[in-house]
């Protein structure tokens, strides 16, 4: 398999590591649902240990409790190929050229190629990346401009502080000692979780929609 995909690098490496970017993208927003499912999961059990106990002995039917979560009946698939999508079209393609465009202003792996390759990375494109996601995933999910710009606002300062918290690191090691072929692949293999985080702060306003209207569907007497 190994041998596969370094020959598939050698023959076509943009679509290999576009490819390979929205396999761990998808994993990575599976992986966050996995999270909220548990999360729900856990809510539901709450909910319905306070229902049983506050219903009546002479009519134990007469509060209705949520179904109970099912993870793949939950599964947002358009969620996680918008994710897909945003890797195959944007990311993969971006950073495999961005990559080489780094190795050509400062070949090497000295000491300092490494650091000016790391500063201009997380100076030029984190930002830049983030701005993208945010911009990209918004605009597939129908949003307005207003929209994405509010969640823009909300999002990504945060996001950006949690990138400069991983990346900087990564990419230190990414850029000495990684092969430039392999470079988008360790790139993705950190970013598995890192991905999860992503979809947990590009979805964030979609599950506080679903969870009020959970909420507002228990208000409602029962008849």
């Amino acid at each position: 398999m190994l041998a596969f995909y370094r020959r598939m690098l050698l023959e076509r490496p943009v679509v290999t590591k576009s490819v390979t970017a929205a396999v761990i993208m998808v994993s990575g927003d599976a992986i966050q649902q996995r999270f909220e499912h548990q999360a729900r999961l856990r809510a539901y059990e709450r909910s319905s240990e306070s229902d049983s106990a506050e219903a009546s002995p002479a009519s134990p039917a007469s509060v209705a409790l949520e179904e109970r979560p099912d993870y793949l009946k939950d599964y947002d698939v358009a969620r996680s190929t918008r994710m897909g999508v945003f890797a195959l079209a944007i990311f993969g393609p971006v950073m495999s050229r961005w990559y080489g465009l780094l190795d050509r202003l400062y070949p090497g792996t000295s000491t300092k190629a490494v650091l000016l390759k790391t500063a201009l990375d997380q100076a030029a494109m984190s930002p830049t990346f983030t701005l993208a996601f945010f911009t990209a995933i918004g605009a597939m999910e129908g949003r307005s401009l207003p929209e994405i710009k509010a969640k823009i606002a909300d999002a990504y300062v945060p996001t950006l502080i949690t990138t400069y918290q991983v990346w900087p690191v990564a990419q230190l090691v990414n850029f000495y000692a990684v092969p430039p072929s392999l470079r988008v692949l360790w790139t993705n293999a950190v970013g598995l979780g890192f991905n999860t985080y992503l979809s947990k702060m590009g979805n964030r306003d979609a599950r506080q929609q679903a969870t009020e209207a959970g909420q507002s569907a228990q208000t409602v007497p029962n008849q």
